[in-house]
């Protein structure tokens, strides 16, 4: 009888440790690069993907990053690593009293910070707070800039869109980590935003992100009560012979670089990781050194987040180009095309949520109307069977080939079929074109009458009045 009662207890611990390790082995294949960060010293051996030789395949079209040798990349990186293991840097509670004590707000409650680098992105502004209160969204939103770049009469337009709306400024000495506005293009007016902004809990938004639904159940989702930091995807990978590796002290991974135009951050949770984000754009100095190998503001805070191990779920979804059809050729003939100026974003389940519009400010308007919008239509990849357990995947991305295109007068981004780097990897990615309307059906019609009609009419005149030039001499 004993020996019956210690072989039943024998096999009962085998069943569950197998139970374990088969619970154990499923947390794993559903994590990072797959899904999420855990804050856990242990974890990263045990995801890592390393870079594969079609990594720098992806990498951003003609951008190489300036090399640095080993010497200086090891003092630079053994100076952040002593910092962030040294510096007794004030606690999150701590710094929102302070702030508090100079008459800022304190940083509790949820709300938004949308970052404006001057007068001439005031129409995104408008166009981004009318689709946000349209939706029912009506938590605060900090509009950040820095002094001197927004004139009194924009100031005073931004203040009397919503009475819910203020100004700050990432160059004010009353905040707990000031930025001078220096040299370069002022992408750091962003890390401002993030670590200053009177909220807890903040969803940042850059000024052209346009929003098709009201965002704030992103608070409320799994993933984010779950690991307190959403990241979204670029079209990009970072080159594996990019210095920052090295810098941030991190092998080589193989996954889509962050679009930090779109995040929701539990600043609590992650304030470790913003402090290493502060200490990382500090000056000009270090700011204009490493904007030699990064482009503006994006990457530091994925590589912040993974050097003091804080957990951050990535949206599962890839980035989409939207956009409209034209022609082939300058001269209106050749196969309609589909041109892409904006990046369509996911919420968690993969629903359409924001239009990241960047590349309008780059776009001349004077063929579009009110029936023909450069935001008409998204391409999507159709998804690759089983693509969880594909590599380089922010879900399903393997193959994922964006490119700049000039279709007719446009620069464009377009996803592709057939590319050679897909052949390469032994991935067939189909895509197919949706119709803004089908999903949306008061987004066409909201970003004509707020946004782009005024933009139309302003370069259909300058059209004219360069052709009367022209003309006349």
């Amino acid at each position: 009888m004993q020996k019956r009662r210690t072989a039943f207890n024998l096999i009962l611990i085998i069943c569950l440790l197998l139970f374990y390790i088969v619970q154990y082995k499923f947390i794993l294949l559903n994590r990072f690069p797959f899904a999420s960060i855990e804050a856990d010293n242990d974890q990263f051996d045990l995801i890592y993907q390393p870079c594969t030789s079609t990594n720098n395949y992806y990498a951003i079209p003609h951008f190489r990053p300036k090399i640095y040798p080993e010497s200086e990349l090891s003092s630079r990186r053994a100076d952040w690593q002593t910092w962030l293991k040294t510096n007794n840097f004030d606690t999150f509670t701590s710094a929102s009293r302070k702030m508090h004590n100079l008459n800022l707000p304190k940083m509790e409650g949820r709300g938004i910070a949308i970052t404006i680098g001057g007068d001439s992105q005031f129409e995104f502004l408008k166009m981004g707070v009318r689709m946000l209160r349209k939706h029912g969204c009506r938590l605060q939103i900090e509009v950040w800039s820095f002094f001197g770049e927004l004139s009194p009469d924009a100031r005073d337009e931004i203040l009397r869109l919503d009475e819910n709306i203020s100004l700050r400024y990432a160059d004010d000495i009353r905040n707990f980590s000031p930025f001078d506005r220096g040299t370069g293009q002022g992408y750091h007016c962003k890390y401002a935003a993030v670590i200053n902004s009177g909220f807890e809990e903040l969803l940042f938004l850059d000024v052209d992100v346009f929003v098709f639904k009201n965002p704030q159940y992103l608070f409320d989702s799994f993933e984010y009560r779950r690991y307190g930091t959403l990241f979204w995807p670029d079209y990009w990978k970072t080159r594996s012979d990019n210095p920052v590796w090295n810098w941030m002290g991190q092998k080589c991974f193989d996954e889509w670089e962050q679009e930090s135009g779109i995040m929701v951050i539990n600043k609590k949770r992650a304030w470790k990781a913003l402090s290493l984000l502060w200490y990382l754009n500090r000056n000009d100095e270090i700011r204009n050194w490493h904007s030699t190998f990064l482009l503006g503001d994006k990457d530091l805070f994925r590589f912040s987040w993974r050097a003091t191990n804080t957990s951050v779920h990535y949206i599962q979804h890839m980035v989409s180009p939207g956009g409209f059809l034209t022609s082939r050729y300058p001269d209106g003939t050749g196969p309609q095309s589909f041109c892409g100026l904006s990046m369509i974003q996911h919420d968690t389940t993969g629903n359409m949520l924001f239009a990241h519009v960047n590349i309008f400010k780059r776009t001349n308007n004077k063929r579009f109307n009110s029936t023909y919008l450069p935001l008409s239509y998204v391409k999507k990849y159709v998804p690759v069977q089983n693509s969880l357990n594909n590599r380089s995947a922010w879900a399903g991305s393997k193959g994922a080939k964006a490119v700049y295109a000039r279709y007719g007068e446009y620069n464009c981004v377009d996803i592709v079929e057939n590319h050679p780097v897909q052949i390469k990897e032994d991935v067939e990615r189909r895509a197919v074109i949706l119709r803004v309307k089908d999903y949306f059906p008061e987004f066409e019609k909201d970003l004509y009458d707020v946004f782009l009609k005024k933009r139309i009419e302003r370069d259909v005149y300058r059209y004219h009045q360069k052709k009367r030039i022209a003309n006349y001499g």
